[in-house]
C-alpha cells in the first residue's frame, strides 16, 4: 500500500465516527433527553395544597384524614397520578425546628403512611383528594405536638424521583386532651389607602374610580371588612377613608347661601357640584340629591375638615349655584321654581362618587360585630419616624386634626404603627407628639423585637409603658406566615399551627398571649386571610385576644420598659425607604404659602384654605415608602392646580398707545375664580424712565368670574416704547400667583409736548400750499347766466344755498331741498 493511503485513510475514518456520533445523539428518545428538566419544572407548575377549613389535626384514635387539592397549571396532563402522605416522628418542639423543617435542612426521614388515586388530571384543572392515616401510622401519641409531614404526587403507585411530579413540606398536628392556658391571639388588620396618585388628583372619573378601586365594591378593603366579618380581628383604620381631602381641582368651589326655606341635603350629589362649580364656566344651579347615608356636608365644598358621609352636623345644606360667566348674578335664579318649562333634573348621582363610597364604607363600619374593635390612626397614617426627623410641623397638623363625631361615635381609641426600627427613645418621642397635638396618648404597634429577644420565650404582647396608651408587640415570624404572598392557606395555616404548638412547649401552663399584624398593603388575597385565621382559630390550644385586651388599660397587661435599641432580626413587613425628600418638604412649604395668600383675597375662604391644606399634607402619608414616583406625581399634581387658581386672578396683558403728556392709563384685571375677591392691589412698575407713575391703584374688590377696567394716573417723560410690569398682591404685599412672574404691559409713550405742534404745524403748512395750487391752477370764477336774458334759469344752473338735511327728511317726503325765486315777469 502506498505511504501516502495513511493519512486518507485516517480522515475518513474520522469523518465517520463523527456521523456515528451525531446520529447516535439523534436517535436518543426527546423524552429520555428532557426526563430532569421536564420534571423540575412540572414540580413547580403541579402544586399541592391542604384544605384550610380541615387542616390535619389528631385528636383520638381514630386516625387523621388529610384533605387537600391538586392544582396542574402546566401544559402536561398528569396520566395516573397518585398522593402519597409521608410522616416523621421527630418532634416539632421549638419554632427554629419548625423553621428548619419548612426550609428543608431537618435530618427527619418521613415515611409512607398513605396513599391514595387521583386518576388523570388535565392541564389547568383541579383535583381534589381525601387520605386516611390510620391510627396505628401515626408514630407517637401526644397531648400536644407537631410532626413532620409531607405530601407528594407521583405519576403511578412507585414512589421515585423520576416519577415524582410534586412535593411539599407540611406538619400533622396533634392535640389530645384539655390545654390548662391557650396561647392567646389578636389579629391587627390596618386599613389604609394605596399609593395611587389618582386618589389626590382633580375631580372627575379618574378620581372617582380610584376610590372606588381602594373602597368600593369589591375592593381589597371591602372584602376584608366583608370576609373577615366573623373573626375578632382589631381594625385599624385610617380616617381618611371616610373622610377624603379635597380634589386637585383647578378652581375654587362656589360659595354657598344658607336659605333654611330651600336647603336640602346634598351629600350625594356635592362631588358632581364640586366638578360643575370647578368648570371654567358653571351651571347655574347644582341639583340637590338626598343621601343615601348620614346628613353631611361636601368636604371641598363647605365643609372640607369633614367629610360628606361623616358629618355630624345634621343641619342640612344649600345646593350651590354659580353666577354667569359675566360675572352679574341672576336675581331670578336665587329661587328655584317649579315652572313645567323648565328642562328635566339632572341624571342622578353615579354610585362611585367619593362621597356615595364613603357613606357605604361608614354604613358597613357601623355593622361590624360587637367583638370587634376599631383603632384610628393619625389622619392620613402619618409616617412619624419620618416626620418627627423631617417635618415635625406636618406631623402635628395630621395629628391635631380631630375625629369628626360619626367617626368617634363608632370609636375614640387612636393607634399608631411607626414604621422603621423604634427603640424606647422613639417611643417617648412618638407619645410626645400626641400629647403636644392634643390627643389622648396612643397605642403603639411595634414588632416583638423592640421589647424582647425574638429567641427568647413568649410572654405577653400586651404591655403597660409610660406615656403610652400601651404598647401591642405583634410576632414578626407568625405574621408573616399569614401574610406572605402567594403560597396556600391551608399550607400556611399548618405552619402557623406548628409554630405555636412550640411557642406553648416553651412554657407550658403560663398565661401569655401573641398578636398578629396583617402589612398596610399586603398582596395576600382577603380570601386567603380569612381561610388562615378562620383554621387557626378552630384550633383548641389558641383563644382570642380581642377588645379591652388589645390596650395597656387591660388589667392583664404587665408594665415594661422597652429596649433601647431593638434585637436584631429580620422585619415583617420590610421597611421601605421614605419618599419624603428634602425637595418635596420645600415645595410644601411654598404650596401652602400659596394657598395661605389665596385666603387673604378670597371671600368666606376658611373652607378653600382648610381643604387645601389637608390635601397638600398627604405627602407625609407611611403609605409612599418605597413609592417615591407616585409621590412626585402627588406633590406636582397640586402645585399645577394651585398655579392655575392663582393665575385665575391676573392683569390682561395689552398694548396701549399713550398719546398725552399725562392721563390715565387703562388696565383689564380678570377674575375667572368661583368666589369674590377682595382687597387685591395692583403694582405697576416702568421698566425704562420714559413713563412714571402718578399714583398706585386703590385696592380692588372684584365679583366671581368677572373682569373691571383700573386706571391709573401716568406722565409721560420721553417718547418710546416701555415694558410696564403689572403685579397683583394682597394688602401685605404676598405675590398672588408666582412671585417671579409679572405680566408685562406694552406702552407706546408719544407725548403732546414734544411733537403734536410740529404735526399740527406740517399739516397746516400742507392744507394752505394745497389751497393756493388749486386756486392759481383754476382761475377767477365767472358766471353763465345772462342778467339780462328772460329765458327760464336751467335746473342745473341753481346752486343750492341752505344746508342740506339729507337723512333727516321723511323717505316719503318728494319736495325739493331747497327752491328757487321765480325770475321776475314785468
Amino acid at each position: 500500500m502506498h505511504p501516502s493511503s495513511f493519512p486518507r485513510r485516517a480522515r475518513t475514518l474520522s469523518l465517520l465516527v463523527m456521523c456515528l456520533v451525531v446520529l447516535g445523539a439523534l436517535s436518543v428518545p426527546p423524552t429520555l433527553a428532557a426526563t430532569k428538566p421536564a420534571t423540575a419544572a412540572a414540580q413547580t407548575e403541579i402544586r399541592i395544597g391542604l384544605d384550610p377549613t380541615a387542616v390535619p389535626i389528631v385528636t383520638g384514635d381514630d386516625g387523621v384524614d388529610v384533605v387537600g387539592s391538586i392544582s396542574n397549571d402546566s401544559d402536561t396532563a398528569i396520566d395516573d397520578g397518585t398522593v402519597h402522605v409521608a410522616l416523621s416522628g421527630a418532634l416539632l418542639d421549638t419554632p427554629g425546628a419548625v423553621s428548619t423543617w419548612e426550609a428543608g435542612r431537618s435530618q427527619a426521614k418521613p415515611e409512607t403512611v398513605a396513599s391514595v388515586s387521583v386518576g388523570a388530571i388535565a392541564p389547568g384543572a383541579v383535583r381534589h383528594f381525601r387520605v386516611k392515616v390510620a391510627a396505628a401510622r401515626i408514630p407517637w401519641k401526644y397531648q400536644l405536638a407537631a410532626l413532620p409531614m409531607t405530601l407528594r404526587l407521583t405519576e403511578g403507585r412507585t414512589v421515585t424521583s423520576a416519577s415524582t411530579r410534586s412535593f411539599t413540606r407540611t406538619t400533622l398536628q396533634m392535640q389530645r386532651g384539655a390545654v390548662d392556658s391557650p396561647l392567646n391571639i389578636g389579629w391587627v388588620i390596618p386599613l389604609t389607602l394605596p399609593a395611587d396618585p389618582a386618589l389626590f388628583g382633580p375631580s372627575g372619573p379618574d378620581r372617582d374610580q380610584a376610590w372606588a378601586r381602594a373602597i368600593g365594591p369589591g375592593s381589597r378593603i371591602d372584602q376584608l371588612i366583608t370576609g373577615l366579618a366573623d373573626q375578632p380581628v382589631t381594625w385599624l383604620i385610617d380616617p381618611i377613608l371616610l373622610d377624603p381631602p379635597a380634589a386637585a381641582d383647578d378652581n375654587v368651589p362656589a360659595g354657598t347661601i344658607d336659605d333654611p326655606a330651600t336647603s336640602t341635603d346634598t351629600s350625594v350629589g356635592s362631588d358632581q357640584a364640586r366638578r360643575d362649580d370647578a368648570s371654567p364656566t358653571p351651571s347655574a344651579t347644582a341639583s340637590s340629591t338626598p343621601s343615601a347615608g348620614p346628613s353631611t356636608t361636601p368636604s371641598a365644598t363647605s365643609s372640607p375638615t369633614s367629610s360628606p358621609a361623616v358629618s355630624a352636623d345634621p343641619s342640612p345644606s344649600t345646593s350651590a349655584s354659580a353666577t354667569a360667566s359675566s360675572g352679574e348674578p341672576d336675581p331670578s335664579e336665587s329661587t328655584p321654581t317649579s315652572d313645567p318649562t323648565d328642562p328635566p333634573p339632572a341624571d342622578p348621582i353615579p354610585s362611585n362618587t367619593v362621597e356615595t363610597l364613603t357613606a357605604e364604607l361608614l354604613t358597613k363600619l357601623r355593622g361590624l360585630p360587637s367583638d370587634q374593635t376599631i383603632w384610628w390612626s393619625g389622619y392620613d397614617d402619618p409616617d412619624v419616624l419620618t416626620l418627627l426627623q423631617r417635618d415635625p410641623a406636618l406631623l402635628q397638623r395630621d395629628l391635631r386634626r380631630p375625629l369628626p363625631p360619626a367617626l368617634r361615635a363608632l370609636s375614640t381609641q387612636r393607634a399608631v404603627w411607626p414604621q422603621g426600627e423604634v427603640g424606647a427613645g422613639d417611643v417617648r418621642r412618638i407619645a410626645g407628639a400626641w400629647t403636644s397635638a392634643g390627643q389622648a396618648t396612643p397605642i403603639v404597634v411595634l414588632p416583638r423585637r423592640a421589647a424582647a429577644d425574638p429567641s427568647a420565650p413568649v410572654t405577653g404582647s400586651v404591655r403597660k409603658v409610660a406615656g403610652t396608651g400601651g404598647v401591642v408587640l405583634y410576632h414578626e415570624d407568625l405574621s408573616a406566615t399569614v401574610s406572605s404572598a402567594g403560597g396556600d392557606p391551608g399550607l400556611r395555616a399548618a405552619k402557623f399551627l406548628a409554630s405555636s404548638i412550640a411557642i406553648y412547649q416553651q412554657a407550658p401552663g403560663s398565661d401569655r398571649s401573641l398578636t398578629v399584624a396583617v402589612p398596610r398593603q399586603g398582596t395576600t388575597s382577603p380570601a386567603a386571610i380569612k381561610a388562615t385565621i378562620g383554621a387557626i382559630r378552630s384550633s383548641a390550644w389558641i383563644f382570642d385576644l380581642a377588645g379591652g385586651a388589645m390596650n395597656g388599660t387591660d388589667p392583664k397587661a404587665r408594665p415594661t420598659a422597652l429596649l433601647p435599641a431593638p434585637a436584631r432580626g429580620p422585619a415583617y413587613p420590610p421597611v421601605a425607604a421614605s419618599a419624603l425628600s428634602p425637595e418635596l418638604i420645600d415645595r410644601l412649604g411654598r404650596q401652602r404659602r400659596r394657598v395661605n395668600t389665596l385666603g387673604t383675597i378670597l371671600v368666606d375662604s376658611g373652607d378653600v384654605v382648610d381643604a387645601r391644606h389637608r390635601a397638600l399634607d398627604v405627602i407625609g402619608s407611611t403609605r409612599w415608602r418605597g413609592h417615591p414616583g407616585a409621590l412626585q406625581i402627588v406633590s406636582r399634581t397640586q402645585s399645577d392646580s394651585l398655579r392655575a387658581i392663582s393665575g385665575k386672578v391676573s392683569v390682561n396683558p395689552s398694548t396701549v398707545n399713550f398719546f398725552a403728556d399725562s392721563g390715565r392709563l387703562a388696565i383689564t384685571i380678570v377674575n375667572d375664580l368661583n368666589r369674590d375677591v377682595h382687597d387685591v392691589v395692583l403694582r405697576l412698575q416702568p421698566r425704562k424712565y420714559l413713563l412714571r407713575i402718578g399714583s398706585q391703584p386703590a385696592p380692588l374688590d372684584l365679583p366671581a368670574n368677572s373682569r373691571i377696567a383700573v386706571r391709573s394716573e401716568v406722565e409721560a417723560i420721553s417718547p418710546g416704547r416701555v415694558q410696564v410690569d403689572a403685579q397683583l398682591t394682597n394688602a401685605d404685599g404676598a405675590p398672588i400667583g408666582n412671585a417671579n412672574e409679572v405680566t408685562q404691559l406694552e406702552i407706546n409713550v408719544r407725548p403732546t409736548s414734544t411733537w403734536i405742534y410740529w404735526v399740527l404745524g406740517i399739516v397746516g403748512g400742507l392744507v394752505l400750499i394745497f389751497g393756493l395750487w388749486r386756486s392759481l391752477r383754476q382761475g377767477p370764477r365767472r358766471t353763465t347766466l345772462d342778467p339780462t336774458s328772460t329765458k327760464a334759469t336751467p335746473p342745473d344752473a341753481i346752486v343750492a344755498t341752505a344746508p342740506s338735511r339729507i337723512g333727516q327728511l321723511d323717505p316719503d317726503d318728494e319736495s325739493p331741498t331747497t327752491k328757487a325765486s321765480p325770475p321776475d315777469e314785468r
